[in-house]
């Protein structure tokens, strides 16, 4: 009795394979565009923080005693101009999350772009470390992972004068803007004012650490 071969069935399992292999080659061709197209990304947002911390050094302010000056406060005095979102052509990132800290000469530099944050970058370092974070919010825990701030407002008639809360440097700039004053702390602003301050907390996870 002859054996017929079953020449469909071969068929067949070429054709799984062949896919099996097409399917593999696909996801690792998809994975390395990904990887590329997110590094550059990357590059993108740290250059920008770099540049936007540059620029503070030949910026002139009335808030010189100010420990940051804010993406904000730049713009609102023409020394800079909104940072593109590199993950996100439509928007802008963070003016009122974005900052650069100049210590003994040294410039920190904060910058938020949706949910990717550079947080207080030495710009004289090549390797940095761009973190994913979630939104501030009140009540939750200090723990691992979890980002704590505490950020103010002022408070007239018994209602918050500003949408939301913000960090003291930002804080102190605003009230001065707002007010035509030039209070250097909270302490000078809650002399005359009513100030409340509240803790915030958010998740910040290292989401990847490069070396350009």
């Amino acid at each position: 009795m002859k054996v017929k071969n079953n020449k469909k069935g071969f068929i067949t399992n070429d054709l799984i394979t062949i896919i099996v292999v097409c399917l593999v080659l696909f996801t690792v061709i998809a994975t390395m565009a990904y990887q590329s197209t997110n590094g550059e990304k990357y590059r993108i947002m740290k250059y920008s923080a770099y540049n936007m911390a540059t620029s503070v050094a030949h910026y002139k302010t009335d808030n010189e005693g100010l420990e940051a000056h804010y993406l904000q406060e730049l713009i609102d005095n023409g020394a800079y101009s909104n940072v593109k979102n590199p993950f996100n052509s439509a928007a802008n990132c963070s003016p009122t999350e974005s900052f650069v800290r100049d210590v003994n000469s040294k410039k920190y530099v904060t910058l938020k772009c949706g949910a990717y944050l550079i947080d207080d970058q030495y710009i004289g370092e090549d390797a940095y470390t761009i973190y994913k974070v979630g939104p501030w919010h009140e009540g939750m825990k200090a723990k691992k992972g979890v980002q704590t701030r505490a950020k103010y407002n002022l408070l007239k008639d018994g209602k918050e004068v500003y949408p939301e809360y913000l960090d003291e440097a930002l804080f102190i700039y605003t009230v001065n803007k707002d007010n035509d004053t030039s209070y250097g702390s909270i302490i000078d602003i809650n002399k005359e004012l009513k100030v409340v301050e509240k803790p915030f907390y958010r998740t910040r996870i290292v989401h990847i650490k490069k070396q350009d």
